[in-house]
């Protein structure tokens, strides 16, 4: 069915992203993520919770190092169907001189919304910010700076090169970004050579690889609401 898909007459979707109660900090990032079922009538996938791993289908409505008095609207284009859309937001949070990164995800929509091929459906997604104490936060990972030059950094350095490619998930991608990644003049391409959970496990030990590699000028903590675990 995948492969048919890209033989679909497709549609746009358009409209913003409302986010209030937004706390103060550095910068942030938001994206939404689209999830397809099979009619108007079908309920939100996963009980309108889904996992982390199934935020796959996502673009970007703002860059982390975009403004902030950018408007958060978008207009992106999908096969002819319906889709729940569902938002991430990243914060990026300073306190007591260190750096912090709120992750949060939501789903705001009770009912799918229609794509029609050719045509174009409008819509407005509000979400709040929810309101716990800061305290309260749960930490599931922190990124450090690494004071030894890493051995792929010392090869690169013997190959004389000077940058370093790696592949992360979209929905990642504004996080790696506020820790001075851009996007590469290059087009990745890839093809499963293997089963879903292996990959991802190979996905798992090269993210913290990656991790370890890049030169961080200070420690940043990923925080969550504790409630999505």
């Amino acid at each position: 069915m995948a492969i048919l898909d890209i033989f679909k007459r497709k549609g746009t979707i358009a409209g913003e992203v409302l986010v209030h109660g937004l706390p103060p900090h550095k910068r942030y990032c938001v994206n939404v993520t689209f999830f397809s079922v099979s009619s108007a009538s079908s309920p939100p996938p996963f009980d309108a919770d889904p996992p982390a791993d199934k935020w796959i289908d996502t673009e970007s409505v703002k860059e982390v190092e975009e403004s902030d008095d950018k408007p958060l609207r978008f207009s992106f284009q999908r096969a002819g169907g319906y889709y729940y859309l569902g938002v991430g937001v990243i914060a990026f949070l300073e306190r007591g001189g260190d750096m912090f990164a709120q992750v949060e995800r939501f789903f705001p929509m009770s009912r799918p919304c229609q794509i029609q091929p050719g045509g174009e459906q409008q819509i407005r997604l509000a979400i709040t910010w929810p309101d716990i104490p800061f305290g309260q936060l749960h930490t599931y990972g922190t990124v450090y700076q690494r004071r030894e030059v890493p051995p792929v950094e010392r090869e690169l350095d013997a190959r004389n090169c000077d940058v370093l490619i790696s592949g992360v998930w979209k929905e990642a991608a504004g996080f790696y970004r506020a820790l001075g990644c851009a996007s590469p003049d290059a087009v990745l391409l890839r093809q499963r050579l293997m089963g879903a959970q292996e990959e991802r496990s190979v996905f798992e030990r090269e993210h913290s690889k990656v991790v370890r590699q890049l030169k961080i000028k200070q420690r940043v903590w990923i925080l969550t609401d504790p409630s999505h675990h």
